[in-house]
């Protein structure tokens, strides 16, 4: 019982010391086990506690607003003008050399009934494209556009077949392509003219086809 009784007393010394050190570092401004130095009301701010920065996509989002905003009724999506202030126009075959690249318009055919779900004509333009520049170029049929005597600018048909797809792509040096594609108009739409406007490019190329019918 007396060796129990010394465990005792000594066990309770040691718990004694230990809280004495433990008030001591408090009082001399000590952090808390746990919390680092500076995250006081008087300190420093942590990272977490003081970092206010809205989300990753929240920039993203008030710049998509104001170029939203900023957009002129007179553009699409694709930034290109769909008014085309041009000083020469292409005829049919001719060739027109636009940053490197050149333009052919072959044909612009009327398929009639042809359109998206049978309810427009079907306009199919036939185009040759060879690069005559030192540089590999982007071909995107989705840069070609078709505008009628109003002005009215069409873009690709989603829903229109054709025979020989302009498949687009790499055009390297001294290569070309060729293929058609197509755009949804209606019935008394007429007097076309072919617009091909790259990205990449600052020049545009505007051709007027004479519409033929199938």
């Amino acid at each position: 019982m007396g060796a129990r009784k010394q465990i005792l007393t000594a066990c309770l010394w040691v718990l004694v010391l230990v809280m004495a050190v433990v008030l001591t570092a408090c009082d001399e401004g000590a952090s808390p086990p746990g919390v680092s130095q500076g995250s006081g009301s008087s300190g420093g701010t942590s990272p977490a506690a003081g970092n206010t920065s809205p989300a990753a996509g929240a920039p993203t989002a008030t710049l998509v607003s104001a170029v939203q905003k900023d957009i002129d009724p007179n553009t699409i999506a694709t930034r290109m003008p769909l008014k085309v202030e041009v000083t020469s126009i292409i005829k049919q075959g001719e060739g027109a050399t636009i940053c490197g690249i050149i333009i052919r318009v072959n044909s612009l055919t009327r398929l009639p009934a042809k359109g998206t779900g049978g309810r427009k004509d079907l306009m199919v333009a036939s185009v040759e494209l060879e690069n005559k520049g030192q540089k590999q170029v982007a071909i995107i049929p989705f840069d070609f556009y078709l505008s009628d005597a109003a002005g009215k600018v069409m873009q690709l048909s989603y829903g229109g077949e054709v025979k020989t797809p302009l498949a687009g792509g790499p055009l390297d040096p001294m290569k070309s392509m060729g293929g058609e594609f197509a755009y949804d108009v209606a019935a008394d739409q007429k007097d076309f003219k072919v617009l091909w406007m790259p990205g990449w490019c600052a020049d545009k190329a505007v051709a007027a086809v004479q519409e033929t019918q199938q």
